[in-house]
């Protein structure tokens, strides 16, 4: 298996369809501090992942989260869906204003 070195501190943008393995390559690639997961999110907020009606507050304390992390220059990983572009150039826009790079790992 390849090696995959990425700048630390950055961020890491996982894009994918659900249930294509973004999850399980972050949990194995990363560690748990530095994933900030939709999933996880919506769990703490709704006490289900799947519960799409909690994704709108879940998101918030997403990107509330992940800017917190790049403005104190932590290396950080999303774990979401984002397949929109509208959805990740907020991400994108955050690493910059902290002038830390950006990679993504698409599914």
């Amino acid at each position: 298996m390849p090696t995959l070195v990425l700048p630390d501190p950055s961020l890491v943008v996982l894009i994918g369809a659900a249930g294509s393995g973004k999850s399980t390559l972050a949990t194995r690639l990363f560690a748990p501090d530095e994933i900030v997961s939709s999933d996880a999110l919506r769990a703490v907020v709704s006490g289900d992942e799947a519960d799409q009606t909690a994704s709108r507050i879940a998101f918030r304390i997403l990107h509330r989260t992940v800017a917190k992390r790049l403005a104190a220059g932590r290396f950080t990983v999303v774990d979401a869906t984002n397949v929109v572009a509208s959805v990740r150039r907020p991400l994108i826009a955050r690493a910059r204003a902290a002038g830390l790079p950006v990679t993504a790992i698409v599914f």
